[in-house]
């Protein structure tokens, strides 16, 4: 019996990446929901990868309202620089359209652009209930269980967030899980986990209460 054994030798050189950057581009982010909550638009730009600095990136003194052809809310700017939010709790209506209206002077000219984005809110899904469970495939890690009748549409989307113990959830996009109804094949999600917690990230703990949200 032979064994062979290759071995070989590396060696390492640092190098210097030039990227280039593109031009910025302005990002407004913010959501609607029918959850009685005050509503937060976050406004930035967008800047190279190894760009860090949060004083260029977030975007201050702009003026921002919503309005639903019913009532009109403006959003006045948060401690946090580029966050602008709802004086008081707004709760979003099934079948209304919601306009959100932003005005900056984002190119520096001196002159302000106005920019709009509308979408209107679909049905919500009607939730019968939740649990929570250990992983069947991973370790350390809980599944958020969801039994929900949705509408029977395939371009129905809905996404689910959680909080624990507080009741209050990161409206980050990264704390956001995205579905298609097309992916469910039904009018009726039947347990599916519909949200995974890595408790390496996450102290959950025998008795602790989870909120989950689905959103439309």
């Amino acid at each position: 019996m032979f064994a062979a054994v290759l071995l070989g030798m590396s060696c390492t050189e640092q190098i210097s990446i030039t990227t280039r950057a593109g031009e910025s581009r302005l990002v407004i982010y913010g959501t609607m929901s029918t959850d009685t909550m005050p509503r937060i638009v976050r406004i930035s730009r967008t800047a190279g990868y190894f760009d860090r600095d949060d004083e260029q990136i977030h975007i201050s003194d702009a003026i921002v309202s919503i309005s639903d052809g019913h009532d009109w809310w403006s959003l006045y700017e948060t401690e946090q620089k580029g966050s602008y939010q709802t004086i008081k709790d707004v709760r979003g209506i099934e079948g209304r359209t919601y306009t959100l209206t932003v005005t900056l002077d984002f190119d520096g000219d001196g002159v302000p652009e106005t920019y709009r984005a509308q979408s209107t809110m679909p049905p919500a899904a009607s939730i019968d209930s939740v649990a929570v469970r250990e992983s069947v495939m991973f370790d350390e890690r809980l599944e958020l269980l969801l039994w929900a009748a949705i509408p029977d549409d395939q371009n129905y989307y809905l996404s689910f967030h959680y909080s624990v113990n507080t009741g209050d959830y990161a409206d980050s996009l990264s704390n956001y899980t995205i579905i298609q109804q097309r992916h469910i094949g039904s009018d009726y999600i039947e347990g599916i986990p519909a949200k995974i917690i890595n408790l390496k990230d996450e102290e959950v703990y025998e008795n602790d209460l989870v909120w989950f949200y689905a959103d439309v």
